[in-house]
């Protein structure tokens, strides 16, 4: 495996865990009574995040240690404190990735010391989404310059937002569909469904308003047909498609399966056995979201952006 091929796992580990860590507590607010009333706010609520965020710090160590290879040249000399101080304080990525090492040792500390409250869920959100929003700080949409960088940047963290809602809420629905095993589960599943379909329509729709002025940016109007021959070009057209086949199976679960399960008959615990099967497949589409996000950050924009 090359170092190429390491950073972007590692980068697509950082955006997995760090999209958890405001997605699933912002949907924990966002559902608040039914979470409580349906006791869901016990192991798998804790477990997912606390396993997020040692994941995100996992990772953003590994990134910082790969980044200070690429400026010494060694493990050996990257692994010098002086070294590793010179990259955290003396470069913009560095300083995002110390900033997203303290955040989560901090978001880490709030789950594990305070208890589970509403209180609490909002506090893990908000760090959760100066997380995310961190992202931007490292990638395309803190390099752009001139009259559009701060559209840019702005418009680069509500997309990285929105789709933390999107995989939080789809991590949390995850987590119901995998405890729901009788008809009776059916009530939750839909309800849970609904939700996610209501938030899940606000975040698409800035996932593409937002995704459209990136991509306006990043690739240029002009160069829109030069797309399909140009790697960050071929990999966004990808990333869309993928995102576009989501789109379809979340139509799928909120107007097919949910008058299923509404219906309260025979045929809602085929309901949601589908349920679970096109959830899965979502998520596994998700993935690919993210680790084709993953590579696009090591590629240069088609605008030189």
């Amino acid at each position: 495996m090359t170092l190429a091929s390491v950073e972007v796992l590692i980068r697509l580990a950082q955006f997995g865990f760090g999209l958890v860590l405001f997605g699933l507590p912002a949907f924990a607010v966002y559902r608040r009574r039914a979470w409580n009333a349906a006791g869901r706010t016990g192991a798998f609520f804790k477990v997912t995040l606390i396993a997020s965020a040692l994941g995100l710090l996992i990772g953003a160590s590994a990134a910082t240690l790969a980044l200070t290879v690429n400026m010494y040249g060694t493990l050996a000399d990257a692994l010098d404190v002086e070294a590793l101080w010179s990259v955290l304080t003396g470069l913009q990525v560095g300083v995002a990735l110390g900033a997203r090492l303290v955040l989560t040792a901090a978001f880490l500390f709030v789950l594990l010391i305070m208890p589970d409250r509403t209180t609490t869920r909002l506090a893990l959100t908000l760090v959760g989404g100066v997380i995310v929003a961190g992202f931007a700080w490292s990638g395309h949409g803190a390099a752009t310059e001139g009259v559009w960088a701060l559209t840019h940047l702005i418009s680069d963290v509500l997309h990285l937002l929105a789709a933390a809602i999107w995989i939080g809420a789809l991590v949390a629905l995850t987590g119901a569909l995998a405890r729901a095993s009788a008809p009776e589960d059916a009530d939750m599943a839909r309800d849970d469904l609904q939700a996610f379909s209501t938030l899940g329509t606000l975040a698409v729709l800035v996932i593409i308003v937002t995704g459209l002025i990136n991509s306006a940016i990043l690739v240029g109007v002009d160069r829109i047909g030069q797309m399909t021959s140009d790697p960050y070009g071929q990999i966004l057209i990808a990333k869309v498609a993928l995102f576009g086949a989501m789109l379809g199976l979340a139509a799928a679960n909120r107007f097919v399966l949910v008058p299923r399960l509404e219906r309260q008959d025979i045929a809602s615990v085929s309901a949601l056995s589908s349920l679970k099967i096109i959830v899965g497949v979502e998520t596994a589409l998700g993935v690919l979201v993210l680790l084709a996000v993953a590579v696009m950050g090591r590629i240069a924009p088609m605008s030189g952006g």
